[in-house]
C-alpha cells in the first residue's frame, strides 16, 4: 500500500486520545461562541471534491486506519504555512492550532471531517482516477496531504465504495461560495467556522467512536488477509555458490558494460533479496540483453515477451480465446504460462524459468496487469498468490473441451505443483519476473504509477553522465563490442583495421551524441553502428575499392552508420535533429 505502515501505532493511539479529548472540545466551543473560532486556535479548510475523487480517497482511507490522502494542483502556501507552524518544534500528537479538514462531495453535501496529519509532494504517483485519464494528462494533484478521519455521514461510511448511496449534510448558505477548486481556506472568517461546525458537532460527537472503531477494525481485517507462507523461508534464496556468482559476474562484465557495483546490486536481489526486477534506462542500453544473460547463466530459461499498447488480461493474466475449429479455450498468459513453464522445468530437474517482460510501459498497465497487482500485492515471495477464481474461472472452460482443450496441462501442472492456501495458489519463491522499461521517447509509451512499480526492486541501466566517467565507459564498450565483432570472423581484417583507424573519432561521437539528453544512444546503437560501417567498408573493398580510398572516405562512411542506426525521433523533432546534425558535423569533419 501507499504509505504503507507509516503511522505507527503509538502515533495512532496518540491521535485518537487527542481527537476525542482537546480536539472535540475545542471544535464543542468554536460551534457554541465564534470567539473560539480564530485562526490562533483553530485552521479550517473546505475540501470540494466529485464523487469519483471522494470514492478514491475514501477507499484508501478504508484499508489503511481512517488515513485519507487528499490533493492540489498547486502548493497551497497558507496550508503550508499552517502545518509548519503547528508542528515545528513539538511533538507527534500535539496539534497547536490544529488543521481541521470539510469534506465536501459535490450533489452530496458535507460527508466528513478529518485532521491533517502529514504533507506529501509526489507528482510520479498517479493516485485518483482523474489523474489517470489518457486524454487529461493535465491533472496532477502533486501537492498532497494526509487527514485522519474523525466523522463520516453514516451512508458513506456504510458504503464507501458506491457514492450511489451516499448521503450529506447541507451546506450553510453563507459557506456556498466555498465550494469551487479541491481546498478552500475558511481562515479569517471565525463565523464562518462556527457555521460549519454548528451544523456538523452533534452528529461528530454522537458517531466519533463509531467512525474510529471502523476504520481500525477494517486495518485489522485487511492485516489478516496476509497468508501464512507454506514455503520455508530459506527457499526463495537460490542456491548459487560464491564461486559461480564470481564466475558469472565476470562473465556478464566480459559481455556488457555494466557498472561492477550494479551488477552486484543486481545480482544480490535475483539471488539473495528474493525480489521481482524493473530494469529502467534509455534504449539501447542493454537492459533485456543483460536480463537475458544473467538468467541463463544461473541456470533458469528466460522467457522473453514484448509489451505492446494491445495488451489486455488475456495477454498477461489469459482468458477465454477462439480456438481452432469455433470451441473455447481460456488461454493463459504470459504470466501464467511463464509459471507453468518454471514448475515444469523443476519436473525435469532443471531449476525453472523467469519471465521477461520487454518495454513494459508500452502496454496500458491499468487495462492488462490488474490481476498482476493482485497476485504480486507486495514484494515478499510470501505474497505472491494466484487467486483462487482464476484457477476456477481456468478450469470452467477447461471441463466443458472434453479433453480437447492444448492449455489443459499447464493447468493441471499449476494445480497440483503449487501449495494452497485459503486465498489461492503460492507462486514458487524462486520464481521471477523482470520488466524493462524505457524512459526515453515515451511519446508512444504508458505511465507506470506507484502501485505497480512497488511490486519492484527498480534498478537503473544507463551511461554515465559525468565527462570523464562517460570516456572510460565508451572506451571498455567499444573494446567490448569489436572483440565481439573479431570472433564472429564477419569481416576481414582490412575493414577492421579501417575501424581500428577510425575508433577514436568514433569514441568522440558517442560522447557528443550522449551528452544529447532527449536522444537515445545506447549500446545496440554503437553495435549497430559498427556492424553498418563494417558492412559497407567490406562492400568497398570487395566491388575493387583501395583500401586508401576507404579510408579517406571512412568518415563519411561512419556518419551513414550513426544517422541509419539512430531512433528515428530526429525524423520528426526538428530541435532534436538540428541537434544531432550539429554535435556529428563537429565530430566528423570530412
Amino acid at each position: 500500500m501507499y504509505l504503507d505502515n507509516y503511522f505507527s501505532t503509538q502515533f495512532v493511539d496518540q491521535l485518537e486520545n487527542y481527537t476525542r479529548t482537546d480536539l472535540m472540545k475545542l471544535l464543542r466551543s468554536c460551534a457554541s461562541d465564534a470567539s473560539f473560532c480564530g485562526d490562533d486556535r483553530l485552521s479550517m479548510y473546505i475540501l470540494p471534491g466529485e464523487e469519483a475523487h471522494w470514492r478514491d480517497s475514501l477507499a484508501f482511507a478504508k484499508v489503511s486506519g481512517g488515513f485519507m490522502p487528499w490533493g492540489s494542483e498547486r502548493n497551497e502556501k497558507t496550508f503550508l504555512e499552517k502545518y509548519w507552524s503547528s508542528y515545528k518544534g513539538k511533538s507527534f500528537g500535539v496539534f497547536d492550532p490544529p488543521i481541521v479538514n470539510v469534506f465536501y462531495c459535490k450533489n452530496r453535501g458535507i460527508i466528513g471531517l478529518g485532521l491533517v496529519v502529514a504533507i506529501v509532494i509526489d507528482g510520479l504517483n498517479p493516485f485518483w482516477t482523474a489523474e489517470k485519464s489518457p486524454s487529461d494528462k493535465s491533472k496532477k494533484y502533486m501537492f498532497r496531504w494526509f487527514t485522519k478521519i474523525i466523522w463520516l455521514h453514516p451512508t458513506v461510511l456504510a458504503s464507501i465504495e458506491d457514492p450511489s448511496k451516499w448521503g450529506g449534510v447541507k451546506v450553510p448558505e453563507n459557506v456556498k461560495n466555498y465550494l469551487q477548486g479541491y481546498v478552500r481556506s475558511l481562515n479569517g472568517d471565525s463565523a464562518l467556522k462556527q457555521e460549519v461546525l454548528k451544523t456538523l458537532i452533534n452528529d461528530v460527537e454522537k458517531d466519533l467512536d463509531t467512525v474510529l472503531k471502523v476504520f481500525k477494525e477494517r486495518k485489522e481485517e485487511q492485516a489478516k488477509l496476509v497468508p501464512v507462507y507454506p514455503y520455508p523461508s530459506e527457499k526463495c534464496v537460490l542456491n548459487v555458490s560464491s564461486d559461480d556468482l564470481r564466475r558469472i559476474k565476470e562473465e556478464v562484465l566480459k559481455e556488457f558494460v555494466i557498472d561492477p557495483e550494479l551488477l552486484d546490486f543486481l545480482l544480490s536481489i535475483l539471488v539473495y533479496g528474493c525480489k521481482n526486477v524493473l530494469m529502467i534506462g534509455r534504449p539501447g542500453t542493454g537492459k533485456t540483453s543483460i536480463a537475458r544473460f544473467i538468467a541463463e547463466k544461473l541456470g533458469f530459461e528466460p522467457i522473453i515477451v514484448t509489451a505492446n499498447a494491445h495488451w489486455s488480461r488475456v495477454d498477461v493474466i489469459g482468458g477465454p480465446m477462439f480456438i481452432g475449429s469455433g470451441f473455447i479455450a481460456w488461454r493463459p498468459g504470459v504470466l501464467m504460462e511463464a509459471i507453468a513453464r518454471h514448475l515444469e522445468a523443476k519436473q525435469r530437474n532443471k531449476k525453472g524459468a523467469w519471465l521477461i517482460i520487454d518495454e513494459i510501459n508500452r502496454a496500458d498497465v491499468d487495462k492488462a496487469f490488474g490481476e498482476f497487482f493482485t497476485i504480486f500485492s507486495g514484494p515478499e515471495p510470501s505474497e505472491w498468490i494466484i487467486p483462487e477464481s482464476i484457477i476456477r474461472e481456468w478450469e470452467k472452460y477447461t471441463s466443458q473441451n472434453s479433453g480437447k482443450d492444448p492449455y489443459y496441462e499447464d493447468l493441471n501442472t499449476i494445480v497440483k505443483a503449487l501449495p494452497k492456501t485459503d486465498r489461492g495458489y503460492m507462486i514458487p519463491p524462486d520464481f521471477r519476473v523482470i520488466g524493462t522499461m524505457n524512459y526515453v521517447d515515451v511519446s508512444n509509451l504508458f505511465t507506470i504509477g506507484e502501485a505497480f512499480t512497488r511490486r519492484f526492486v527498480r534498478i537503473v541501466i544507463d551511461y554515465p553522465q559525468d565527462e570523464n566517467d562517460l570516456e572510460v565507459y565508451v572506451d571498455k564498450e567499444l573494446e567490448i563490442l569489436v572483440n565481439k565483432i573479431r570472433k564472429s570472423k564477419e569481416f576481414d581484417e582490412e575493414a577492421l583495421k579501417i575501424l581500428d583507424e577510425v575508433r577514436d573519432t568514433v569514441k568522440k561521437t558517442v560522447i557528443r551524441l550522449r551528452k544529447i539528453n532527449r536522444l537515445a544512444f545506447g549500446t545496440a546503437h554503437l553495435l549497430n553502428t559498427l556492424h553498418t560501417f563494417l558492412a559497407e567498408a567490406k562492400l568497398k573493398l570487395a566491388t575493387g575499392a583501395s583500401i586508401e580510398s576507404v579510408r579517406n572516405e571512412a568518415r563519411k562512411i561512419l556518419r551513414n552508420a550513426i544517422e541509419s542506426s539512430l531512433s528515428i525521433t530526429p525524423l520528426w523533432d526538428e530541435d532534436l535533429r538540428k541537434e544531432v546534425e550539429k554535435e556529428l558535423k563537429e565530430a566528423l569533419r570530412y
